[in-house]
């Protein structure tokens, strides 16, 4: 029986920039559903030449066994024209992660501390 999904997400978008708002800890089925929803989303609003801007509250973590299905999305993302990944942190503890998980990847990503610092970056 598969667990119950954990982590809250919500999806917004600012101009060609979606917005991915992560809260709490993922296990593999919240990283699931949140991924959904961020697909969904990109496919019914027909974005194309888009930012992912990720904002990761403080309390966000991710669980060992849901990374391969991150590095699903990231490829999901070059294919669906994403032209980057802007995460937006106070924290630099995901920076190790982060790279782990781009970099079999040619799809940019970056780190700023604010909404408003990432809402400013170019492609």
């Amino acid at each position: 029986m598969p667990n119950a999904p954990h982590g809250q997400s919500s999806t917004t978008c600012v101009q060609n920039n979606v917005i991915l708002n992560l809260k709490g800890g993922f296990n593999f089925e919240g990283v699931v559903n949140a991924n959904n929803k961020l697909k969904s989303y990109v496919l019914n609003g027909l974005f194309s030449d888009w930012n992912l801007v990720i904002t990761i509250a403080p309390e966000t973590l991710l669980t060992p066994d849901s990374i391969d299905e991150v590095i699903d999305l990231i490829k999901w993302l070059e294919i669906n024209q994403c032209r980057q990944v802007v995460y937006v942190t106070k924290s630099n503890m995901y920076d190790g992660l982060i790279a782990s998980i781009f970099k079999n990847s040619n799809l940019r990503y970056k780190f700023c501390t604010t909404l408003e610092s990432a809402l400013k970056q170019e492609g």
